[in-house]
């Protein structure tokens, strides 16, 4: 019974607010008419600056990842000339270039 009470409660302060923004709907007509391509405009332009945000963290991440790919093809041939075994001072040469990036 108590939670029938509660509802019915809630159920009329929550009609009570419908009736309300209905009002409000109805004498505020026109400003809502004025400011509603404002909010369209800025809702669009917040999607479209998501978008672009998201582009620019793809390209950054592509260019690190080409980046990366250059060394790679760079440090892969030195990597098979040391593992040949084509001597000491080579290898003293190949790590000295990879650390001062020469």
């Amino acid at each position: 019974m108590r939670s029938e009470l509660e509802h019915h409660r809630k159920s009329l302060a929550y009609q009570d607010l419908e009736n309300r923004v209905h009002k409000l709907e109805k004498t505020q007509k026109r400003n809502i008419a004025t400011a509603k391509p404002y909010y369209d405009l800025k809702t669009q332009l917040e999607v479209q600056l998501e978008v672009g945000y998201k582009l620019h963290k793809y390209i950054s991440n592509q260019n690190e990842l080409d980046s990366s790919i250059k060394h790679f093809v760079v440090t892969l041939p030195q990597v098979y000339e040391l593992r040949t075994g084509t001597g000491y001072n080579t290898a003293w040469r190949v790590l000295l270039n990879t650390i001062t990036g020469s």
